[in-house]
């Protein structure tokens, strides 16, 4: 399970800064959640994409997050179990400065 988030930043620092609120955010609703890679997104030179990695989801938790970054995530699934979870420009409650769009990988 991953979570990949793609940011407008000039670098890496810069990159990881606009990311620290969505992790405060969603830290509490995965288990075991750290960075994997940090690169840069080869289509645009000003934007960069950190992925992560966790172990698990609380359900119930991870819920409340996804209702709060955006109101109209894309949804894909394999039956009736989603899989993902994919927002281009959050757009719920809480903003999420710079993040051009967030894909929340949930399945096994």
């Amino acid at each position: 399970m991953f979570i990949r988030i793609f940011v407008q930043a000039i670098d890496t620092e810069e990159a990881i800064k606009h990311t620290k609120k969505f992790e405060s955010l969603i830290s509490n609703s995965v288990i075991g959640l750290k960075i994997e890679k940090i690169e840069q997104y080869w289509k645009m030179p000003e934007q960069y994409c950190i992925e992560y990695e966790f172990k698990d989801i609380i359900p119930e938790k991870i819920f409340e997050v996804i209702k709060h970054i955006g109101n109209n995530p894309y949804i894909t699934a394999n039956g009736d179990k989603i899989e993902e979870y994919i927002f281009a420009r959050a757009t719920g409650d809480i903003y999420l400065e710079k993040i051009e769009w967030i894909l929340i990988n949930v399945g096994k």
